[in-house]
């Protein structure tokens, strides 16, 4: 049981967190993009 828990739990570990960076940087391009959009018209 342990041998087929244990890859499980570590592939686990290493796919939620490389989703959850990949939506971060998602998240953080569109909001660069949206504030250069929103600050290059007022100069």
């Amino acid at each position: 049981m342990y041998v087929v828990k244990l890859p499980r739990f570590i592939v686990v570990l290493y796919i939620i967190p490389s989703c959850l960076i990949i939506y971060f940087i998602i998240i953080f391009q569109h909001l660069v993009d949206h504030t250069f959009v929103k600050v290059v018209p007022q100069h």
